[in-house]
């Protein structure tokens, strides 16, 4: 931190530094020094930096000196679970605003996930995989295949795992699992539609 004793000023790279702490005490030092355009401005034409500090990124100071607004054709998912379009240009709220996505189609992935924990859970019926993967269990597991530009093709499956199994580098990649295999079968055929939607995050 290099403030400059003789003149009792502050240098702007160590104002920005303050500004982008996530302290407030330390931000009101940078702004008695500094415009907050200029220190603002500055967090953004250093990006690389921002992405070593990670204080600087977190949601709520992302928001804060970043100030990102809503892009056109971003979605939010309301509280009755209606997709509805955001407003272009305004700021992003670092409280109201988490429930944001980028498109319509991201929004469409993000109700389908939420219901299929729903009915995972359901399926489980109480089971729940060993924090360590120690058990047997089996996997509804999403292949998105990229064919030419035009074309993306999913397949799901249901994939057997036991802790002597070559399969088990991927653990911790599936989210949709059970104890038994016609559970898991059943899941896979019963839900076809919602895993196919949610499939689409990955696009």
């Amino acid at each position: 931190m290099e403030i400059l004793a003789s003149t009792k000023t502050l240098s702007f790279d160590a104002a920005v530094e303050l500004y982008n702490s996530g302290n407030d005490d330390d931000k009101a030092i940078a702004l008695f020094f500094f415009n907050e355009e200029d220190l603002r401005n500055s967090f953004v034409d250093n990006f690389p930096i921002a992405l070593e500090n990670p204080k600087m990124t977190a949601w709520e100071n992302f928001c804060t000196n970043y100030k990102p607004k809503h892009n056109e054709g971003e979605c939010y998912i309301s509280s009755t679970s209606e997709i509805k379009e955001s407003t272009a240009g305004d700021a992003v709220n670092h409280k109201s605003d988490k429930n944001l996505v980028p498109n319509e189609q991201y929004a469409q992935a993000v109700l389908a996930l939420t219901q299929l924990l729903q009915l995972r859970e359901f399926y489980r019926q109480g089971w729940k995989p060993s924090p360590d993967y120690t058990d047997d269990y089996y996997a509804v597991s999403i292949c998105v295949t990229y064919g030419d530009p035009d074309t993306v093709i999913y397949n799901l499956e249901v994939i057997p795992y036991s802790k002597d199994s070559s399969n088990m580098f991927s653990e911790f990649y599936d989210v949709f699992t059970f104890e038994y295999e016609d559970i898991a079968e059943a899941f896979k055929e019963n839900h076809e539609d919602l895993l196919m939607e949610y499939a689409k995050i990955y696009l």
